[in-house]
C-alpha cells in the first residue's frame, strides 16, 4: 500500500506496470493523441466520486481506486486497481454489516 503521504513506492510501481503490462499484451501501447509508447505512472493511487439521486456527488460514498497512466502529450488512461491486482477489495459498510437474502435463510 502507498505509504504515508499516499506516494506509491518504486516497488509498487513495478508491480502496477507489470499488470497493465500483462493486460496490454498484444494491443497496441500507442497514445491515441501524440502517438508515444511511454507511459508515466502517477505517484498516486486515485478514485472516482459516485453519484446520486439527480446526479449529486455522494461524498463518504463507493469509491472506485484507479491508477492514471499518462502520456506525454498529458493524455491519461484510468484503470481499476482493485482488477489490476495491486489495491485491495474492500466491501462497502452497507454490503459487510447487512446478511443477504441467501444469508438470511
Amino acid at each position: 500500500m502507498a505509504d504515508i503521504p499516499g506516494k506509491l513506492s518504486i516497488a509498487e510501481k513495478e508491480k502496477i506496470s507489470e499488470a497493465i503490462s500483462a493486460k496490454w499484451a498484444g494491443r497496441s501501447e500507442a497514445c491515441p493523441i501524440c502517438g508515444s509508447t511511454q507511459w508515466l505512472i502517477a505517484d498516486h493511487f486515485v478514485a472516482t466520486t459516485t453519484l446520486g439521486a439527480g446526479g449529486a456527488f455522494q461524498l463518504g460514498g463507493q469509491v472506485y481506486p484507479l491508477v492514471m497512466v499518462i502520456s506525454p502529450c498529458g493524455y491519461t488512461r484510468f484503470f481499476n486497481a482493485v482488477m489490476l491486482g495491486v489495491y485491495p477489495s474492500v466491501k462497502p459498510p452497507e454490503e459487510a454489516t447487512h446478511p443477504t437474502e441467501v444469508e438470511k435463510k
